[in-house]
């Protein structure tokens, strides 16, 4: 079963287990009732600030609403959360938009040129505070 499809069940199950209809989901979260039928039917996952909200009104997490975990009360580990990506690597290997645009290979270079001076420039600086230090 896909991510979205666990999201669907899981907020469809959680809704009736509290007594909620999807009515009166929609008025507290500001949603159609239509909307609240698309979470449930396609699965399809609202903003992340109401996805919060979700999880807090029925004491659970967003993982475990998006089916990362099994456990209503528990989140993935630390270490699987946040993966730091290369820019670089990005830049290089995937097609990558922005606001919706694609950019294409010359603004991609351009991006790197700009990150790459921006990256020096604040090497510079902190070894030009490291000599400015007197030695102990």
């Amino acid at each position: 079963m896909n991510g979205n499809m666990i999201f669907a069940k899981r907020i469809k199950q959680l809704r009736e287990e509290n007594g909620d209809s999807q009515e009166s989901l929609a008025v507290i979260f500001n949603y159609s009732k239509q909307a609240i039928s698309n979470w449930e039917v396609s699965g399809k996952v609202p903003r992340s600030k109401v996805l919060e909200k979700l999880a807090e009104r029925y004491e659970t997490t967003s993982d475990y609403l998006l089916g990362f975990t099994d456990d209503p009360h528990s989140i993935r580990p630390s270490n699987e959360t946040k993966k730091p990506k290369d820019l670089k690597r990005i830049l290089e290997q995937h097609d990558i938009m922005f606001d919706g645009v694609p950019i294409d290979e010359d603004a991609k270079k351009e991006i790197m040129h700009i990150v790459e001076f921006e990256l020096y420039k604040r090497a510079k600086e902190l070894n030009k505070r490291k000599k400015a230090t007197p030695e102990s």
